[in-house]
Formats: structure tokens, C-alpha cells, sequence
């Protein structure tokens, strides 16, 4: 729909090297994608945001989804479907510049992403805490909300990873403020 401004909703399904779309889920199959000889990648020229492009050799696929996550989430698992290799962000793609703040469960790191330069609020969380406060599922749905949160009002994670005993959410880092 990019061209002639035709969008329409779909949903998509990935299954080996090619996504099938459909109307809605269970709904009518209204297309596949082979993903050989493809190439994925963010489109920058499009004013919708969460937007990417999907190249292969015969057309180029034109989708939005509904968050910066799950953009980047497509885009590697179909750079994954084609053999391509992905980095995941881990906490040594962080150097770590001070301590902002501590709580019961964790504190509160300025980190520098090393390949940005980007400043960070790293928030630490401990998975023995956490589990023994029984917060497990409260502390997935702040990460759900934190990732989906895209205001300029809002505070927003950018990456979250974990390690074996803490688990990493990288927010936005606003100085000054609580």
C-alpha cells in the first residue's frame, strides 16, 4: 500500500522461509512472501512509523507494525529465516557510568550504549528477589508496557536482556527527574 496508499490490515505468519498473509487470524489467505533471495530492512522514507521493507527479487512489501519491538522483531526472525546472523544487546554492550538509584529489588545504572553513545537509565532487577516478592508477572507486564510506551511524555525501555540472576531493562534517560 505504500505507492497507491492502499493499506490494509493483515496478519502474518512466518513458517521456514516464507510468511504467509492472511485477512485476519483464521481468516483468508490472501498472499505469501518467499523469503529467498530477500532482503530486509527498516524503511527510513515512510511516514509511518514502525515501518519496514521486505525486497525480494519480483516485488517489495511494504509493512507497519504496531511497535518499535515488534518491528525489530520481525526484522530478525526473517534475517534469521535467511541464514543471516543477529546480535542481541546483552549488558556488555554497556559501559557503566554511575548508580542513579537503589531499591528493594535492583538499582538504577547511567549506562552508555557502546556502539550509540546513547545514555541509558539501566534498571537492574534481581530474578531471586523478584521471585521470592512473587513479582515475576508484574515485572513482565512493566516490560510489556515500558517497550509499548512511545509518547514524549513517557519514559520507554529500548532494550531489556537478562543475565542468569538479574534481569536488564535499558530506559530512556531523562536527567533530573524521578
Amino acid at each position: 500500500g505504500q505507492v497507491f496508499k492502499t493499506w490494509k490490515r493483515r496478519w502474518f505468519v512466518l513458517q521456514g522461509s516464507t510468511i504467509s498473509y492472511y485477512t485476519s487470524p483464521g481468516g483468508k489467505l490472501k498472499g505469501t512472501i518467499s523469503l529467498e533471495n530477500s532482503k530486509v530492512q527498516l524503511d527510513k522514507e515512510s511516514k509511518k512509523p514502525f515501518s519496514f521493507t521486505i525486497i525480494t527479487p519480483n516485488r517489495t512489501y511494504y509493512i507497519v507494525t504496531n511497535s518499535e519491538e515488534e518491528t525489530s522483531s520481525w526484522i530478525n526472525v526473517i534475517k534469521i529465516a535467511n541464514g543471516e546472523k543477529v546480535t542481541k544487546v546483552g549488558l556488555e554492550d554497556f559501559e557503566i557510568l554511575k548508580v542513579l538509584g537503589r531499591g528493594s529489588l535492583g538499582k538504577v545504572l547511567l549506562a552508555r550504549h557502546i556502539k550509540t553513545k546513547k545514555l541509558y537509565a539501566l534498571k537492574s532487577l534481581s530474578k531471586a528477589k523478584l521471585e521470592k516478592s512473587n513479582l515475576v508477572f508484574q515485572t513482565l507486564i512493566e516490560k510489556n508496557a515500558l517497550i509499548a510506551a512511545h509518547h514524549p511524555f513517557l519514559v520507554s525501555a529500548k532494550y531489556t536482556f537478562q543475565t542468569s540472576t538479574k534481569v536488564f531493562m535499558a530506559l530512556d534517560y531523562v536527567p533530573g527527574g524521578e
